[in-house]
């Protein structure tokens, strides 16, 4: 399968969607940390929570029900990777830092909370070097910026692999990272790549991971089946519907959309129907009750929609896309109809 590699520099209050603090279990939230910790640090304070005995590593104890129930899956901290490749890591954090120290004004205290530096005391690279946290130090220190973060990801792909083309799965964050960071980190790789003897160009390409959801109990295996084909049903109408307007006069549309209408009504409400009888894929990952893997521990009684594994992601991606509109219709509809 695909590597998986785990963010594990984030804090409990700004990870809104996946609430790395709390485990999540059979739709309910226990916190088990404070919110306030890098997850690097963050230990187990809270007593009673099942698999999560006190004062253990927080991450260990996320990643160890992931082995378990996942074992032929390869999971990796982003602290790991950085240690598993530290010499190109530190090569490249060496050029950041000399060049732009201003991306560093945060640092981890011992006891794994942050201080932000005030606004204009740029550290030297110096500095940042002789007191970089999981490198010159293992405990505390500065804490690399999440823009040199993602560039060090795309450097390692790219010596790993030697390809200028990297694919990667992502959360929401991470995809909106790469797009609001597209043009400093196209230059900082540039930097990188000149002194590092690199590629010149790297294709950094991030596929959100949200529309992979077509998992349930195997119990519901019926009601997600029908999700899927209805979704696939109404994308084939489209489509016909494209070829139909694509040969018919231009002058002549009008009439063709009022004749094709109530098709398009008729799948669209067996899509509404499918959506209606499978709610439980339409979570909000902020409301912490989503299916993950500490709901697997000791059950093996899950069932992932064939297709949605083998299938391209821009189909899946694009099915997604219409059952996300079709469940936000039936929720105005029924908001309205409450007013």
């Amino acid at each position: 399968g695909i590597p998986a590699l785990l963010f594990d520099r984030n804090f409990g209050y700004k990870d809104i969607n996946y609430h790395p603090h709390y485990v999540i279990r059979g739709g309910r939230a226990e916190r088990v940390c404070s919110q306030e910790s890098l997850m690097t640090h963050a230990r187990v304070t809270i007593d009673g929570v099942e698999g999560f005995p006190l004062g253990a590593s927080v991450t260990d104890c996320h990643i160890e029900v992931l082995h378990r129930v996942m074992p032929q899956a390869v999971f990796q901290t982003q602290s790991e990777y950085l240690r598993c490749n530290q010499d190109l890591a530190a090569a490249v954090l060496e050029i950041v830092a000399n060049k732009q120290p201003q991306l560093w004004y945060r640092r981890v205290l011992e006891d794994g909370t942050i201080r932000k530096e005030p606004r204009g005391a740029v550290p030297s690279s110096k500095q940042i070097l002789g007191n970089l946290y999981g490198f010159s130090n293992m405990q505390a220190g500065w804490l690399v910026p999440n823009t040199v973060t993602i560039l060090l990801d795309a450097v390692v792909e790219q010596k790993r692999s030697g390809c200028p083309q990297l694919h990667h799965i992502g959360g929401q964050d991470m995809a909106s990272y790469v797009m609001e960071l597209g043009e400093s980190l196209s230059q900082l790789y540039s930097t990188v790549a000149r002194q590092l003897g690199l590629s010149e160009c790297v294709e950094y390409n991030v596929h959100s991971a949200a529309p992979m959801r077509f998992v349930v109990r195997r119990h519901r295996r019926e009601a997600l089946d029908c999700l899927f084909e209805s979704a696939r049903a109404f994308a084939t109408n489209e489509r016909n519907r494209g070829r139909s307007f694509k040969f018919t006069p231009q002058e002549q549309w009008s009439t063709l959309a009022a004749d094709l209408q109530p098709t398009k009504d008729w799948y669209f409400d067996q899509v509404r129907d499918a959506v209606a009888a499978c709610p439980e894929v339409f979570y909000a990952l902020g409301d912490r009750n989503f299916f993950n893997q500490h709901d697997l521990v000791g059950d093996d009684d899950l069932y992932v929609h064939p297709e949605a594994a083998t299938l391209p992601l821009k189909i899946i991606g694009e099915l997604w896309d219409i059952l996300r509109h079709c469940a936000r219709s039936k929720k105005m509809r029924e908001q309205r109809r409450h007013e």
